[in-house]
């Protein structure tokens, strides 16, 4: 970081520099030519004319000076974000590990019922399935990032493939009530694993930033040639002036990135795979309390 600064100094020093030695030629120029040519016609016309070139050269300057500084910024910018991001991530990955690692030991050192062990063993297998899920948002987002998508489109029936992935949910956020909406008919186009990480990055997000025992309302329909997924939790709601950063590329709301575990990957990729099937993403603060999710995708 400290580097950075010495070149974005450095770059702020060399550039007055050069701007104040081109003012400075610029002078010694006109006063030459004064002494040369006096005041006649060919004199002014040397004079605009290294006017002209000067004026020329220094919005030239300025734009390249811009440009370099405004990819100065980004690059400094990118670098907080990957640190933040790495530790996120980092946190994110060892606490499933550490959780796996504690209830296998506990089954291994310890004497324990076939019932405990079957709760210890399902609280296992649902820290595995999280992890599991946090790599593939990583290996998602990867692929999505630079263009690979090498969809696997099928028949989907989403009032199943809801169920199937509320039922793993259900395991993670026992105190938490889910209501469906859907149409048993209702099928769609579309990749499983893009379908997957939409309903499951969403519903996530429903849970994590609403209060236990709350309900998420999640629905599905078709609207002429349009499927419309929803879904609303009764947490806080949005701040406002957040609503517009919500898919930007690891993004942490401020309200409760110090007290609920993320990575700031999960937005980013429901936004990129629903761009990818050309349809859109809108997040609206409900009139009582909560947020609304909706997610159309052209059929």
């Amino acid at each position: 970081m400290n580097n950075r600064k010495f070149r974005q100094r450095l770059l702020y020093i060399l550039f007055l520099y050069v701007l104040i030695q081109l003012f400075w030629w610029g002078y010694q120029l006109l006063r030459n030519y004064q002494v040369i040519y006096g005041n006649d016609s060919q004199s002014n016309f040397k004079v605009w004319m290294i006017v002209g070139e000067g004026s020329v050269f220094s919005v030239l300057l300025f734009i390249g000076f811009r440009w370099i500084h405004q990819s100065m910024k980004k690059e400094m910018e990118s670098a907080v974000v990957e640190k933040t991001f790495l530790l996120s991530v980092t946190h994110e990955l060892k606490t499933p590990i550490a959780s796996i690692r504690l209830m296998l030991d506990t089954l291994t050192k310890r004497k324990t019922d076939e019932d405990q062990q079957k709760l210890i063993l399902g609280q296992a297998q649902g820290e595995l399935t999280r992890l599991q899920k946090q790599i593939e948002n990583i290996l998602l987002t990867s692929r999505t990032s630079s263009g690979r998508f090498e969809n696997q489109d099928q028949i989907i029936n989403l009032d199943e493939f809801i169920s199937a992935e509320l039922t793993r949910l259900n395991k993670w956020y026992p105190h938490h009530r889910f209501e469906t909406q859907i149409d048993h008919q209702l099928n769609i186009h579309m990749d499983p694993e893009f379908l997957n990480a939409i309903l499951f990055n969403l519903i996530d997000n429903a849970c994590k930033y609403s209060h236990s025992h709350s309900t998420v309302h999640i629905s599905a329909q078709k609207n002429n040639s349009v499927f419309i997924i929803q879904i609303q939790d009764e947490g806080e709601g949005l701040p406002s002036e957040e609503v517009g950063d919500l898919t930007r590329k690891f993004f942490r709301g401020s309200q409760h990135a110090e007290t609920i575990s993320g990575s700031g990957l999960g937005l980013y990729l429901v936004q990129t795979i629903v761009k990818f099937y050309k349809g859109s993403i809108q997040f609206n603060r409900h009139t009582t309390k909560g947020t609304i999710v909706t997610v159309n995708l052209p059929l």
